[in-house]
């Protein structure tokens, strides 16, 4: 059939990564979250410690997409597709939920990296981001583009 085993071991090597950095991924979203909650942010150290944390998730997505696209398009299953997630991503880069509710449900972060930058970030002015979330959220395209180019 077309699952050779050569695509079959791929595919689960591939799934097995994104997974196991999915947990630290949602590990440190929950630090985030806190972080984020907490009064003092305007603290320097906690400024310091959010852009670490969200250094470090960038490098987990990252790692995710290089993950995916190591297996071929055409044998990648539909979980391996689900990653990174792009609410994740959307969180990481601390889009207000206001604005992530305007996003349809079936836009993926893989959709949104195939767009040039400007049709990127027109959408996202049609979802209500502010300039300061377009200029977070192109960067971080570019980021992931670097990754995957």
């Amino acid at each position: 059939g077309h699952m050779d085993g050569g695509a079959g071991a791929a595919v689960s090597r591939a799934l097995q990564q994104c997974g196991q950095l999915q947990k630290l991924i949602d590990i440190s979203i929950g630090s985030l979250r806190g972080l984020r909650t907490k009064c003092s942010v305007s603290n320097d150290l906690t400024q310091q410690e959010i852009r670490t944390l969200e250094a470090k998730l960038v490098k987990y997505i990252c790692k995710q997409q290089q993950s995916k696209l190591s297996v071929t398009p055409s044998d990648r299953t539909a979980e391996l597709n689900s990653y990174p997630r792009f609410s994740d991503w959307l969180y990481i880069f601390n889009v207000r939920p206001e604005v992530v509710q305007e996003i349809p449900q079936e836009l993926t972060l893989d959709a949104l990296l195939e767009m040039d930058e400007a049709k990127a970030k027109e959408m996202l002015r049609r979802w209500g981001a502010s300039t300061e979330e377009c200029s977070r959220l192109q960067q971080a395209l570019t980021c992931l583009r670097k990754v995957t180019g």
